[in-house]
C-alpha cells in the first residue's frame, strides 16, 4: 500500500446500483424495498447486479467478511475468534499443482454429508481426495436421499482413478435415518460412517468434542496451504459460511466451536455446506478388534 494508490469500488458505486430516476446510488434500505421489475434493471450486464447484492445480503448478512469484501469492497475485519482466516480461504481457491495431483494417486475419495430437514437449511455434500476438493453440492429439499445417492454415483464414475473410501454422515437428529438409508445402497455398503459432533475428541485435553477437533484439523490444512480445488468444487456459499465460523477457548483450556444457537443470535445461519466440508476432511479412526481371553472386544470406536 505504500507504493500504490488503492481505490475501493463498492457495488453501490457501480452503474447497476444507481437509482434510474435520481441518478444517485441506492442505499441498502432502498435496494431491499425494490419491486421485482426494478431489481432486474441492468445498465451493464457484465457488472454486479442489484439482485445479486440483495441475495448476498440475505444469504451472508452485512457483517459477514464475504459481504464486506465482495459487495462493499472493504478489507474484511474478521473476529479474532474466527476459525478460518479469510486470506486462507481465498488462497485455497486454486487448482492443485502437478505435485499435489501426483500425491493424490492411490488416495481415496472421502465425502461429508450434512443432513437438513424442512426449512431454510440445506443438505450439503463435499468430496475430497487428499487435500484436493473434487466436488460439492447442496439441496434445499426436505428429503434429498435420492439426489445425494445419484450425486455420489456420478462422482465415482467421474473419477475412476480414485476409489471411494468413506462417506461421513451427520447422524444427529434426522441424519440417523439418512445414514441408514445410504448404508443400505450397494456402492456404499461398508463405507458409510456416522459422525456425531458431540462425541469425545481424540485429543480430549485440547478439544471439547470431535466437532471442534475436526474443525481445527481443517483449519490447520487451510493455514498451511494444503487445500486446493477443482473448478466444480468451488462454492462461494461454503466459503462465506467458513469465514463466519467462530470458536472460543474455555477456562479449562479446551477449544469449543460456537454452538449454532449462539451463532444465530449473531445473524449467522446454519453452516450446512461448511460442516459437510469439515466431515469430508475429518480423521477416521477404524474400528479395531482385540481378543482378550477369547472375548472379542472393541478397543476403539469409529468417529
Amino acid at each position: 500500500r505504500g507504493i500504490h494508490n488503492c481505490i475501493s469500488i463498492s457495488a453501490f458505486d457501480t452503474p447497476n446500483l444507481q437509482d434510474e430516476f435520481s441518478g444517485h446510488p441506492l442505499t441498502i434500505e432502498q435496494l431491499l424495498e425494490l419491486p421485482e421489475d426494478r431489481l432486474d434493471h441492468v445498465v451493464f450486464p457484465s457488472l454486479i447486479t442489484r439482485r445479486w447484492v440483495k441475495e448476498r445480503y440475505h444469504a451472508w448478512g452485512p457483517s459477514n467478511p464475504r459481504y464486506q469484501s465482495r459487495v462493499l469492497a472493504n478489507f474484511p475485519a474478521q473476529s479474532q475468534r474466527a476459525v478460518f482466516d479469510q486470506g486462507w480461504i481465498e488462497r485455497a481457491k486454486r487448482e492443485p499443482t502437478e505435485a499435489e495431483l501426483k500425491r493424490a494417486k492411490g488416495c481415496f475419495i472421502q465425502i461429508g454429508v450434512d443432513v437438513a430437514g424442512e426449512g431454510s437449511d440445506e443438505t450439503a455434500v463435499c468430496a475430497r481426495v487428499n487435500g484436493m476438493k473434487i466436488g460439492s453440492a447442496a439441496w434445499p429439499d426436505p428429503d434429498p436421499r435420492g439426489a445425494v445417492l445419484i450425486w455420489i454415483g456420478n462422482l465415482v464414475r467421474q473419477f475412476p482413478e480414485y476409489p471411494l473410501g468413506y462417506v461421513l454422515v451427520d447422524t444427529v437428529g434426522i441424519g440417523w435415518n439418512f445414514d441408514l438409508h445410504l448404508a443400505d445402497q450397494g456402492i456404499l455398503r461398508g463405507k458409510v460412517w456416522g459422525f456425531k459432533a458431540g462425541a469425545v475428541a481424540i485429543d480430549q485435553e485440547q478439544y471439547t468434542d470431535i466437532k471442534a477437533e475436526s474443525y481445527f484439523r481443517l483449519r490447520e490444512m487451510y493455514k498451511t496451504d494444503y487445500i486446493s480445488h477443482l473448478v466444480q468444487a468451488l462454492d462461494e456459499e461454503r466459503e462465506a459460511q467458513l469465514s463466519g465460523l467462530e470458536y472460543e477457548e474455555l477456562p479449562n483450556g479446551r477449544i469449543r466451536i460456537e454452538p449454532k444457537k449462539e451463532a444465530k443470535k449473531r445473524g449467522v445461519d446454519s453452516p450446512d455446506r461448511a460442516e459437510a466440508e469439515v466431515m469430508a476432511f475429518a480423521q477416521i479412526i477404524p474400528r479395531e478388534r482385540t481378543v482378550i481371553f477369547g472375548d472379542a472386544r472393541d478397543s476403539i470406536s469409529p468417529v
